[in-house]
């Protein structure tokens, strides 16, 4: 813990003014003693010491402070201090006091404070009943939204998961942040000096003062005691309890590498990921552990399969299965793609643990009343994506592409590296790794971990309401719709004509994209 010392100049900084050394000793009536009772810390009825003497402030400039398995049968189990600065106050005791007798512990309390901490203070509800991925991704806002505050810093990272996914977060009056604005404007008015509640207390028995005839700052402290805390297992700080989540859970997974994003393939079959997010999360995806390696040997028959296996595309041969992508292909040559993939983490993303984005929606709501839904369902499409894979593989991987005429004609799958005479693979940044050194690089993939596989994959439309669905599916079969309506005049026709044409000029909502339409009407009499 660093503390800076100067006492009038940081109540200045952190009460702006508003309050004097006396005042403030009278605020958190630091000349008192102290009562404990089950799980609260109160003043005493009377005072301990004189209103006029010494108090020492220091601001604090540590990391936050985490507290884990407090209490029992309570439904917090961490509870987390943010302190602003620490206080302490001495002073001569009263007559009063000094006169009274041992056992009035009712009027002057059985703790007095060696120093106190102010700043904020949050509990986190059922922490220990959450997944592991809950628990990582609640960490990760709390070290960021902590750093972004104190720091006035610009983070930029995904709210993707809303807090009412994850394990409850309380303030020390009982108010839930339940939302990542809550969350961010409680930071911010913490260092802004806006929050200043007493968060923990160096204790020491009243029977010190009594008996001892050392002076106050030679008498020990007797224990730490937070309001709200009878007891913890473990004391933390911030950045020891997140460790390397930080670094390497799902939502840095989510940053680094835009999971949950659509894929668009373009006219030329270049695939990329959107940067429009997509989906809203109902509950947090599932992350499982996977430590294996495999070789994969694949000969891609189309050029098409070839662009998606480059791509970590293996479940889909070709897109026939996905509207608004145009299928044309070709054959491939005689290649083979080797591949060495080491597995580190599955991230599985069922379609009931997500629900389209209000934007996404909305555009494709828009793209249906128009009066050319197609064009437009596309050029939205082409924005957003036209493919969502429902699983996702993170590790690392090596490739080589061969001549299948240098591959002996067998079972493909059953070869191994030495059946196929190859020394080398390479990674996706052209890094030769030798075949006979694959035991190292396969020790150091933790630190490199990348996307290689997209699996489970299905169109983007597929994500949304079955309603928008049908209706899509629909349009898809038959792309006809009305564009315009209305009344027209039959004058200055000539009877003695066979055939009569009429001009029908159409509104600027209403042009043709082709040939391809149709006009129906109805000749009524006005009489």
């Amino acid at each position: 813990m660093k503390l800076r010392f100067d006492t009038d100049e940081y109540i200045n900084e952190i009460f702006k003014g508003s309050l004097t050394q006396q005042q403030i000793i009278r605020k958190f009536k630091l000349n008192y003693g102290l009562i404990l009772t089950e799980g609260n810390i109160q003043s005493s009825m009377q005072a301990i010491f004189v209103e006029d003497g010494a108090l020492n402030m220091s601001l604090y400039e540590g990391q936050p402070i985490v507290y884990l398995n407090i209490n029992d049968l309570q439904p917090a189990d961490v509870c987390i201090n943010f302190p602003i600065a620490e206080m302490a106050y001495k002073g001569d005791l009263l007559e009063s006091f000094s006169k009274c007798a041992d056992n009035d512990n009712d009027s002057f309390g059985h703790f007095f404070a060696g120093k106190i901490l102010v700043g904020g203070k949050l509990f986190i509800k059922e922490f220990s009943s959450a997944t592991q991925t809950q628990k990582d991704i609640l960490k990760f806002y709390l070290f960021h939204v902590n750093n972004s505050s104190k720091y006035s810093i610009e983070i930029q990272f995904n709210n993707l998961f809303s807090l009412n996914l994850l394990p409850k977060i309380v303030t020390l009056d009982g108010g839930e942040l339940d939302t990542y604005d809550k969350l961010i404007k409680w930071m911010n008015d913490l260092y802004q000096n806006k929050i200043i509640d007493i968060i923990s207390y160096d204790l020491i028995p009243i029977s010190q003062l009594r008996h001892s005839t050392l002076s106050i700052d030679d008498l020990n402290t007797f224990y730490e005691r937070q309001p709200g805390v009878t007891k913890f297992e473990k004391k933390l700080s911030l950045e020891e309890w997140v460790g390397d989540e930080v670094y390497s859970n799902l939502m840095s997974w989510t940053e680094d590498f835009h999971l949950f994003q659509g894929l668009i393939v373009n006219e030329d079959y270049e695939i990329k990921i959107s940067k429009k997010i997509v989906v809203d999360f109902v509950e947090i995806p599932k992350v499982n552990i996977n430590n294996k390696s495999y070789q994969r040997n694949i000969k891609p028959l189309t050029n098409l399969e070839d662009i998606l296996i480059s791509n970590n595309i293996f479940s889909i041969k070709d897109l026939s299965a996905f509207p608004f992508i145009k299928n044309n292909f070709r054959d491939y040559g005689d290649y083979i793609h080797i591949l060495f993939k080491c597995e580190r983490y599955e991230i599985l993303l069922d379609k009931d643990l997500i629900k389209p984005t209000k934007e996404f929606e909305q555009a494709i709501e828009s793209a249906l009343n128009s009066t050319k839904p197609l064009k437009i369902l596309r050029d939205i499409l082409n924005e957003y994506g036209h493919l969502f894979p429902q699983r996702i593989i993170l590790g690392s991987s090596l490739k080589n592409i061969l001549p299948s005429n240098s591959i002996p004609v067998v079972d493909l799958e059953k070869l191994a590296f030495d059946d196929l005479n190859i020394s080398y693979l390479l990674t996706r940044e052209g890094e030769v790794i030798e075949i006979n050194n694959l035991s190292n690089w396969i020790q150091n993939t933790d630190n490199s971990l990348e996307i290689i596989e997209f699996d489970n994959i299905i169109p983007l439309y597929k994500i949304l309401e079955v309603e928008q669905q049908k209706k899509i599916d629909d349009i898809l079969k038959n792309d006809f719709r009305i564009i315009m309506t209305g009344i027209t005049d039959l004058k200055d026709l000539d009877n003695n004509d066979v055939m009569h044409y009429k001009r029908i000029n159409l509104n600027s909502e209403s042009s043709l994209g082709s040939e391809d339409y149709k006009v129906f009407g109805s000749i009524i009499s006005e009489k």
